[in-house]
Formats: structure tokens, C-alpha cells, sequence
């Protein structure tokens, strides 16, 4: 929330600090104000005046944050970075240098000390002192000589001329967005391998071990290194090119001395969906982007489902689908019939062309066929004659999944873009059965001949937001239909830039289950926060729901229809799992749990997982391991690697959110915590949790009859006929 704002002029500086919500109260966002106080009078007056300008670095959640929070609306302001249009606006530096000269000189220290962290601490007698600097900073850029010159193309921001319900959207958004940024680490602790020292370049060699974990390409970092007579910590740089980096110090030569932690400094960088949904908010309050955007009124103004319209001369053009070749509508007769009633009302739904569909949701319950629905959808559209379809989804994994369910069905007019940044030095191996259809960003510029005629593209929804799809794909190969997998874990806010970019989409799909993972940062008590396409009920009235699940053993399967979908959720009758046989085990661990990297870990747990891992690869099964905390799955990967009995460790362990969308026959659950319910507390992450397996399933800390004793793990007693329960 906004805590304070500085006010600072030619000679003067006012700081004001609003009222804040009490720890109880955190969670709701509107405190009482005295709008007839004298203070919140004189704001209001200042804020409205018709005469001088407001300049500020980011101006647009300031004025979305004053409204929301404080329901203060002004004229006249403006965004500094919006002059500066070639620049990164997310680099005070390179906004500085645009406009005050290359040569100017700066203390990036301080700087990222005042822009870096903008925490308020009301207590402390300093606080003032940093809005006051970046005000100021603010208001120069303001004042220079050719600050008229500079600013004159700028458009102003103006709430007061704005509507209330064009305001509440965007100011939901943008300080939904503000609160998921908040949520982001500023202090990462990086999984790497030391290299060893380069003299020559005085510089030190390091690899990152995870590509979730990976080093940013230009990072700031504090390491921890030793030398005879102990440790100490220096601050510098971190230079990434793929797995590699090097780090250099900020003057404080150290030397050969070996290198035993770093730590991340900062947060991740803005995504390419996030920061063109920030330039569209920003064009919105500018009042040079126009609010009438189809997409928009039907998911954020709209209230009933009988209420969304479409522009008329989207059907004015509609035809019937062509009639098929016998020998094409044989082969797809056949396809269709591997698909469940259900199956086929959604794939309906997707092709249809009725205005009620323009917006098609799709819920799958875990195992359902998501994947199954969306190639059969894929391969009726192009039969039919369509182009433009873009298949995308949050993860370059989920995208994936895709490719490879198109590949298995016999479909391979399709193109799948990867950013090299993923499968460089990463991910090669993921791809392996899919390489011909794969585009990687490098090849993008001279694909050409690759992509002539494709009808079909793949890719993350982070890279079609990005202006290089616009500007090498979209021109060519328009989209016209968007079809989002995972659309359940996607905050709404990330397609506004899709939305505005693709004048020409006329159909979206979006398919997920919202009672699987949310949206990151996304609390189960409020959905309303951060709301993924699902949270909007009013776009639900026509949902297709996948009602049979083929992959748990029915005992799993009838749990998860029961406690979760209202018992709407059937099981394949014809599993190779009966209910005659035991398939989900539950060891107790002795021992508790311990923090690690502001995660948990369980030692003994791990060990007993090891003991599962070796049974499970001695006889030849599937399996991997998966677990809601990074620190467990840390240390359970990094034990098998070092493991004396030769356990493939590449590829096995996952923490729980990232395996969402995965299966595998055996699973094994480190659940971790003992003291505390902890993760269990999330129903659908715990529906992720329980729903990946096919054949069977090992967890920890809970059951009855389906206990196992440690002595049962490490004579391998488990998986078979039912016991009875004592």
C-alpha cells in the first residue's frame, strides 16, 4: 500500500504519511478517510489544479495507487519515462543518461539504494528522507532547460476526465500486478558450481546448476568467500551467458580465494507479457489507447454472461465450414470416437462459431485430457480450413506437452518458437522427439521457408507478447484464434497486451481448472486478487466441463470427485489399477522438519525417500519425486547425485507447482512438514499433489490402513493386494 508521498518543489519538500491498516486488517485494501479534513482538502485542491505539472518516475500505478487507496484523482501528471521512449523505462540509469547526457556522471550505488527498495518504515526518523529523493530527482528532470521541449509529446494523465468504472479496472489491475511484483524474492540464493579463478581476466568462473535458478544475464550479487583465516562478503556483478558466468568484484580484489555462496540481489525482471501490459495500462490513463477494445468490455465491464456482445462485422463474413473429403472425415470419425461425450462438447465448443463461443472455457480435472482436447481441435480446425491458430501457455514446458501430443496424433504441420534463453545449454534433451518443428529466436529472422504456409504456432504466452512475434510473425501469419492451456495459473491482467496488439483474433479458448494451481501470488481466500480468466463468473455461464478422468487408479480418483468437483468427476471403470489392489501407501517418518532458505526440508524424509527411489529404479519403474518445498527437493536431487548406488537423479525430483500438467506411474510425495499442517493447507495445491500418479502413489504423515513402517520400505512391501485395515 501506498505509505507516503513526497511533494517537492523548487525549494520545499512535503512528505505525507497515510494511514496504514492494522496487522489484523492487512488484508483489506480500503481504510476510512476523512475526506472533509483539512489535509485531504488541500490534497485534493493541489491535485486538481488546471494550471502546472506533476512529473514522476512511473507514474502510473502512483496515480492508480492515490485512486484506489485514497481516492484522489489529479491532473496534468507525468510519466518521466514516457519522453524517453527508446529507453529501458525499468533503468533509472538509462532514463538519467537520455536526459540529462551520456557523460553525466552517477552514483549507481545510491541510486539503486533510492529506487531499489521502496519499503517505508514510519518509525524510523530517516523514512522521509528517501521519497524526498526520488522527488527530487523527479522534479529536475522536470525543470531543465529543454524540459518543455522534452515533455511536450508526452500525454498528460488525467483521472479526473476518466470514468469510475474505466478507472476501477485499471486500477485493479495495475496494483494487482504492483502486489505480485512485491511478491517476488529481492534476495535469491543461487545454486551454482565454482569454476575456479581466472587470473588473466581477474575475474571468477561459476555455472548454474538449475534453470529456475539460473543467474540473471547482468546480475548484482553478494558472495560469501574464504580464504586461511576464514570468510567475509563482498558485493559485485554477475555476467550470465547461459549456464556460465563469471563474477567480478566492486573493487575489493579477492583473488584466488575460493567463492562459497551468492546471493541474488533484486528482483526478477519485468517478462515481456508483463511489460506490454504495462505500456497498454500506461496508454489507457494517457487516453491514447481507447478503452473499447472488445476484449476488454467483455471480460472487465461485462457483468452477465447474457450481456457480452461482439462487433457485428466479425460474423458479417461467417460462413458454414466447408464439407470434408470422404477419406479426410473417415479418418477424423475415427479420431473423434477415441473421445468421451464430454470430450467432444468442448471441441464443439472451440470450432463453433456462434457469438456465445467467441470465448470458449474449457475445465479439466486432473487426467482428463486437456492435451487430447486441444489436438483433435487442432487438427478439425485446420481440416476445416483455418489459420491463425496460436497455441500458448504460461511455461515453456506446458507449451511442450502440446507439441508432443500433436506429434503423437500425427500432426506436424505446426512450428514451435523457443526462446534460446530456455533451450540452450538447458533443455535440448526435452525435444528431442519434436527438433524439426522447433524455431529457436536466433533462426527467427531467417525462418522464412520453415514456416511458409503453417498454420499452426506454438509458444510461451510471455514471447507472444513480445514486439519481436509482432513484428517477424504476426504481420504474416495473423492470429486468429488463441488457444491458452494452463489458463487457470495465468493472472487475466497478461493478455491485455494480446488483446490490443491482435486486431485480428476473433476467438479464444482458454482451457485450465481452477481448482488446481492459481495464479501465482493468488491467496485461496481471495480469488478476487490477482483472478485468472476463471474468477470471472459471468464468463462461465456457457463452460465445458471434462467430467472423466483416466489417469488415477479409481480409489484416488473417486477421493478427488468427492472432496473437490462436487462428485462430478467420473474414472475410467477400465483402469489397469482396481480397487482390489493397494496403490497409495503412506510412510511415517520420525523426525520433524527444519528451515532452510526461508523453505523447509526433512532429512529424515529424504532418506526414506532414497530408499523408495532405489526400489523403484532396481525394478524398473517409472517414477519421479515431487514436493511443495524447494529445500527438500534440493536435497533430495542433490543427495541422489552424489548417491553410491548410481540413481538417476536428471529430470526426477520437482517441486509440486512445476510438475502441474505432468504424470508419471509412481510417484513419490515428501510431504516434509510434522509440527504443521504447512502446504496442506492449499486444497488445490494439494489436489496437484495427489492427482500425478497412474499406478501408485508413496506419501508421508498421514492414513490408516495404507500405512507403511520403515522396515516395509526397506524390504520393498508395498504395492500390492489390499491390507486390512486395524
Amino acid at each position: 500500500m501506498l505509505a507516503a508521498l513526497a511533494i517537492v518543489g523548487a525549494e520545499k519538500a512535503l512528505v505525507i504519511q497515510f494511514t496504514q491498516p492494522t496487522r489484523r486488517k492487512q488484508a483489506d485494501v480500503a481504510i476510512d478517510i476523512d475526506r472533509n479534513g483539512e489535509g485531504y482538502q488541500a490534497l485534493t485542491f493541489l491535485f486538481m489544479r488546471e494550471t502546472g505539472n506533476f512529473f514522476a518516475f512511473d507514474m502510473a500505478p502512483l496515480a492508480m495507487a492515490l485512486y484506489q487507496e485514497q481516492g484522489l484523482r489529479l491532473r496534468n501528471a507525468i510519466d518521466i519515462q514516457s519522453a524517453f521512449p527508446k529507453s529501458n523505462r525499468y533503468s533509472i540509469a538509462e532514463i538519467l543518461k537520455a536526459a540529462l547526457g551520456d557523460d553525466t556522471k552517477m552514483l549507481g550505488s545510491n541510486l539503486a539504494r533510492a529506487f531499489g527498495d521502496v519499503a517505508y518504515d514510519p518509525d524510523s526518523r530517516t523514512a522521509p528522507l528517501e521519497p524526498v529523493k526520488r522527488a527530487w530527482l523527479a522534479q529536475h528532470l522536470g525543470s531543465i532547460d529543454d524540459a518543455i521541449m522534452t515533455y511536450s509529446s508526452v500525454k498528460t494523465i488525467d483521472t479526473l476526465a476518466m470514468t469510475e468504472d474505466l478507472l476501477n479496472v485499471i486500477a485493479k489491475v495495475t496494483m494487482d500486478s504492483q502486489r505480485l511484483e512485491r511478491k517476488k524474492p529481492d534476495r535469491t540464493v543461487r545454486d551454482f558450481t565454482y569454476r575456479g579463478y581466472d587470473a588473466k581476466n581477474d575475474e571468477h568462473g561459476v555455472a548454474s546448476n538449475m534453470f529456475s535458478n539460473r543467474f540473471r544475464e547482468t546480475e548484482k550479487v553478494r558472495v560469501t568467500v574464504e580464504d586461511g583465516s576464514g570468510s567475509f562478503s563482498v558485493r559485485g556483478k554477475v555476467d550470465a551467458h547461459g549456464r556460465l558466468a563469471t563474477f567480478t568484484d566492486d573493487g575489493v580484489a579477492i583473488g584466488n580465494r575460493k567463492i562459497l555462496s551468492i546471493i541474488g540481489l533484486g528482483r526478477d525482471a519485468p517478462t515481456a507479457a508483463n511489460k506490454a501490459r504495462d505500456e497498454n495500462l500506461l496508454r489507457l490513463l494517457q487516453r491514447t489507447e481507447t478503452p473499447n477494445n472488445p476484449w476488454l468490455q467483455n471480460i472487465w465491464f461485462t457483468k452477465d454472461a447474457d450481456s457480452i456482445s461482439w462487433p457485428p462485422t466479425w460474423f458479417s463474413n461467417a460462413s458454414k465450414y466447408p464439407a470434408l473429403p470422404p477419406t479426410l472425415t473417415e479418418s477424423l470419425t475415427e479420431d473423434a470416437k477415441r473421445l468421451n461425450p464430454s470430450q467432444q462438447i468442448a471441441v464443439n465448443a472451440m470450432l463453433s462459431k456462434n457469438p456465445r463461443n467467441v470465448i470458449t472455457i474449457v475445465q479439466g480435472p486432473p487426467g482428463t485430457g486437456k492435451t487430447s482436447v486441444i489436438a483433435f481441435f487442432v487438427q478439425m480446425a485446420v481440416a476445416l480450413g483455418k489459420t491463425g491458430i496460436w497455441l500458448v501457455a504460461q511455461s515453456n514446458v506446458a507449451v511442450k506437452n502440446i507439441a508432443e501430443k500433436l506429434t503423437k496424433v500425427g500432426f506436424n504441420d505446426y512450428r514451435l518458437l523457443v526462446s534460446e534463453d530456455f533451450i540452450g545449454g538447458w533443455h535440448e534433451h526435452l525435444y528431442s522427439d519434436i527438433n524439426k518443428n522447433i524455431i529457436r529466436t536466433p533462426e527467427f529472422s531467417t525462418c522464412g521457408p520453415r514456416v511458409k504456409g503453417v498454420k499452426v504456432f506454438l509458444c510461451t504466452l510471455s514471447m507472444l507478447s513480445s514486439p519481436m512475434i509482432t513484428r517477424i510473425f504476426a504481420k504474416q501469419y495473423s492470429l486468429s484464434t488463441l488457444v491458452v492451456d494452463e489458463a487457470s495459473q495465468i493472472h487475466v491482467a497478461d493478455y491485455i497486451s494480446v488483446f490490443y496488439k491482435y486486431t485480428s483474433l476473433r476467438k479464444a479458448c482458454f482451457i485450465g481448472d481452477d481448482k488446481q494451481l492459481p495464479p501465482f501470488g493468488q491467496d485461496d481466500a481471495a480469488p478476487d486478487a490477482l483472478p485468472s480468466v476463471f474468477e470471472f463468473e459471468h464468463l462461465r455461464g456457457h463452460a465445458c466441463f471434462l467430467n472423466t478422468q483416466y489417469r488415477m487408479p479409481p480409489q484416488m480418483g473417486e477421493l478427488i470427485s468427492e472432496t473437490v468437483y462436487n462428485s462430478q468427476l467420473n474414472s475410467n471403470p477400465h483402469h489397469s489399477i482396481s480397487n482390489q489392489v493397494m496403490a497409495i501407501h503412506f510412510v511415517d517418518v520420525p523426525g520433524f522438519e527444519k528451515m532452510k532458505d526461508s523453505s523447509f526440508m526433512n532429512e529424515g524424509e529424504r532418506d526414506v525417500v532414497l530408499q523408495l527411489a532405489k526400489y523403484l529404479q532396481d525394478n524398473k519403474l517409472n517414477y519421479k519425486i515431487i514436493s511443495p518445498y524447494d529445500a527438500q527437493r534440493n536435497a533430495i536431487e542433490t543427495k541422489m547425485k552424489n548417491s553410491p548406488e548410481g540413481l538417476e537423479w536428471a529430470n526426477t525430483c520437482f517441486n509440486v507447482d512445476s510438475f502441474q500438467g505432468n504424470e508419471e506411474d509412481y510417484i513419490i510425495v515428501s510431504l516434509v512438514r510434522s509440527k504443521e499442517i504447512g502446504f496442506l493447507k492449499s486444497q488445490r495445491r494439494t489436489n496437484v499433489m495427489l492427482t500425478r500418479f497412474k499406478k501408485g502413489d508413496i506419501a508421508s504423515k498421514v492414513g490408516s490402513g495404507a500405512w507403511l513402517s520403515i522396515d516395509d520400505v526397506v524390504g520393498g512391501k508395498f504395492f500390492g493386494p489390499r491390507k486390512t485395515a486395524k
